[in-house]
This record gives structure tokens, C-alpha cells and sequence, in this order.
């Protein structure tokens, strides 16, 4: 199960602080919970609200190991480069939010190397959506070659 995935990869860096994204509110408080119930310190940021900015400064001082967020609404302008670890429980639709989500753990002043796995069972859903957020990307570098192109 993608639980079972995710609990072996922590506990194989259990030194590391990790982000969990998720698309599905169901799914990131299922993970969120299961965590905690195995002893590891997560929290699931719901948002732009009081308690999500509190779980944010924790996990930005260190003292929460597991940060679980949507790719949506964990955006633009949050920096967390110290984490080096990101786990795609499912991924988004957008390359834009996959390339941002990437950007909240590998921007400067990053000194480690960055890992991110993707979750995807074989014949769900999920691979439907890895073909489709890979075409999707395919389609915007040639957006942006021909774009650049035109420009030179």
C-alpha cells in the first residue's frame, strides 16, 4: 500500500523532515493520521488559516518531521529548504503545481540534494495521471521552445 511505502521511506531517513503531497483532502488526512499513530511527528496544512501557519512554523523549526499539503494550497512564496525529502502520495494536474511544489524544498539556499518519489500504483489512477501530468509537460517545453524560438 502507498502507507506502507511511505512509512519504509521515512523509516529508511528517519533523520530527515519530509513533505507529503497529496491531492485529496481525504487521502493527505489519512496519511496525516496514520503517521501520527505510528509515533511520527505530522501534521496536515489544511491552508492559508491559524492553526496551518502554526503547523508551518513548526515544521520550519524542526520540530515536526512529516509535512502533508496539497499542492495548491501550500504555493507560491513558502519556503522549506529545510527539508530535503518530498513524497508524491498523488500528483497534481498542473505542471505548474508540480514544478512549484518541487520549488518549495529545492531553491537557494538548498546545500543538500533534493529527492523527490512519486507514488503510482501499477493500473490505477494513478498512472493515468503520471501519463497525463508527463503529456502535459511534454506539451508545455514545446510551448515554450517555440515560444523562446520566436522571441530569438
Amino acid at each position: 500500500s502507498k502507507l506502507a511505502a511511505i512509512a519504509g521511506l521515512l523509516a529508511a531517513e528517519p533523520a530527515e523532515q519530509w513533505l507529503i503531497w497529496g491531492q485529496f483532502e481525504a487521502e493527505m488526512e489519512l496519511i496525516a493520521g496514520a503517521l501520527e499513530r505510528r509515533g511520527i511527528s505530522a501534521g496536515y496544512y489544511t491552508g492559508d488559516n491559524r492553526e496551518s501557519r502554526k503547523l508551518l512554523r513548526r515544521f520550519t523549526e524542526r520540530r515536526v518531521q512529516v509535512l502533508v499539503a496539497n499542492t495548491a494550497s501550500l504555493g507560491h512564496g513558502v519556503r522549506l529548504e529545510n527539508a530535503a525529502r518530498a513524497i508524491y502520495a498523488s500528483l497534481p494536474d498542473s505542471p505548474d503545481q508540480f514544478y512549484q511544489s518541487l520549488r518549495r524544498i529545492y531553491r537557494p539556499p538548498q546545500q543538500r540534494d533534493c529527492v523527490a518519489y512519486l507514488l503510482a500504483a501499477a493500473h490505477t489512477i494513478d498512472t493515468d495521471q503520471l501519463t497525463a501530468l508527463r503529456r502535459r509537460m511534454a506539451w508545455r517545453q514545446r510551448f515554450e521552445q517555440a515560444l523562446y524560438s520566436q522571441a530569438a
